[in-house]
C-alpha cells in the first residue's frame, strides 16, 4: 500500500507541475481521495506541500487486516488491534535484546522458543496448521548490528491456515496453545547435498568478513552500498558518478524492469572485492523470492560461480547477491 500511494503522490504531484493547478486531489485505483497536493506563490517562490492518507487506521481493539492498520503501541492478531509491548528495541528497558512480533525478549528468550539456523544450513522443522507446512527461515535484528537467524511457523496469521493464528511466531489454535510440531530429524527428507563432506568442507571454511572502503570511487566500480548504515547486509550496485557531494550508484544494472538509482556518502560505501570463499545471499536463478545462502568458488569479472546450500552449483551476476554484515 505504501509504495502505490507513493507512486500515486508522484503521478499527481508531476499533474500539478504540468498543469499549473493550484491544488490537486490524490486518488486510489478505485476513485477514493486518499490526499491532495497544494501549490502556493509567495512572489517567485513556489511552495508545493502534499497530505496523504495512509488509510484508516483503528485504535486498540479496532479491527485490522495488517500490523499497518493499527495505531500507536498495537498490531493486528486475528482481525483485532491488540495491545503489545514494543514494535522497535528502542521501545523496550535495557534488559531485553530485541522486539519480535510486539514483545521484548532477551537472546535466551528466543532461542529458548525457536530453532535456529546458519548462512549453511536452512530451517528443516515441520509444523501443523502453518501454510506451507514447514518452518520458516527469519532473521530478527537486534541491538546494534545483532542479528538472530530463527524458525518461525509464522510471521503473520495469513501463514497460518485451519482456524489457527500466529502467536510469537507460532501457529495456534483456540486456547492458545502451538500444535504439536514433527521433528526435523525424525520428518524431514534426508538433505543428499549437505550431508557431503564435501560441501560441509565448503561452507564451514568460508567467512563473513570486513569489506575496506575506498578514499573514492570511480564510474564503473562494483560496490557494496548501505543507505542508513544499519541494514544487516551489503546490496550490491555499480558507480555511475560522483556529483561533488556523494556518489550516484545503480541497483541491478543487469535488469532494465528492477534497476534504480540513488544518491550515497562515502560513508555507506565499500568496495565489492567478494572473492572465493565468501559467504552471500544469493537469488537463485534471478528470483528475488528465493533468496539462498551460498559461499562463492570462484569470480570472473561480474560474474560469481557459487555453491548454495542445498548442493548445487551455479553461476550468478554480483547484482543478484547481498553480502552479511560482520
Amino acid at each position: 500500500m505504501k509504495k502505490i500511494l507513493i507512486a500515486i503522490f508522484l503521478v499527481a504531484l508531476m499533474a500539478v507541475s504540468l498543469a499549473g493547478c493550484k491544488s490537486q486531489d490524490i486518488v486510489d485505483d478505485s476513485g477514493k481521495k486518499v490526499g491532495d497536493i497544494k501549490v502556493t506563490k509567495d512572489g517567485d517562490t513556489t511552495t508545493t506541500s502534499a497530505h496523504i492518507e495512509l488509510g484508516d487506521r483503528s485504535d486498540e481493539g479496532g479491527d485490522c487486516n495488517w500490523d499497518g492498520d493499527c495505531r500507536g503501541m498495537s498490531r493486528c492478531s486475528r482481525g483485532k488491534c491488540v495491545a503489545v509491548e514494543c514494535k522497535f528495541v528502542s521501545d523496550c528497558d535495557d534488559g531485553a535484546d530485541l522486539c519480535y512480533q510486539g514483545k521484548c525478549m532477551t537472546e535466551e528468550d528466543l532461542y529458548a522458543r525457536f530453532d535456529t539456523h546458519t548462512l549453511s544450513t536452512f530451517c528443516q522443522g515441520t509444523c501443523e496448521n502453518c501454510k506451507e507446512g514447514k518452518q520458516m527461515n527469519t532473521m530478527v535484528s537486534g541491538r546494534g548490528d545483532t542479528t538472530y537467524r530463527i524458525c518461525p511457523d509464522c510471521g503473520d496469521d495469513d501463514d497460518c491456515v485451519g482456524g489457527a493464528w500466529c502467536d510469537l511466531g507460532k501457529c495456534v489454535m483456540e486456547g492458545g496453545s502451538a500444535p504439536a510440531e514433527a521433528s526435523a530429524a525424525a520428518d524431514s527428507p534426508a538433505d543428499t547435498h549437505s550431508d557431503s563432506a564435501a560441501d560441509e568442507d565448503v561452507f564451514a571454511s568460508a567467512e563473513v568478513r570486513e569489506y575496506e572502503g575506498k578514499d573514492s570511487y570511480e564510474p564503473g566500480d562494483v560496490v557494496l552500498a548501505n543507505f542508513y548504515g544499519d541494514d544487516p547486509y551489503w546490496t550490491t550496485a555499480r558507480v555511475e558518478l560522483y556529483d561533488g557531494e556523494g556518489y550516484n550508484i545503480i541497483f541491478d544494472p543487469v535488469d532494465p524492469d528492477r534497476t534504480s538509482k540513488s544518491g550515497y556518502h562515502a560513508d555507506y560505501i565499500r568496495f565489492a572485492d567478494i572473492g572465493e570463499g565468501d559467504l552471500v545471499y544469493a537469488f537463485k536463478d534471478r528470483d528475488f523470492d528465493n533468496r539462498v545462502d551460498a559461499v562463492v568458488l570462484s569470480r570472473g569479472g561480474e560474474q560469481l560461480h557459487l555453491k548454495y546450500a542445498d548442493g548445487s552449483e551455479g553461476d550468478l551476476d554480483i547484482y543478484a547477491v547481498l553480502v552479511p554484515i560482520v
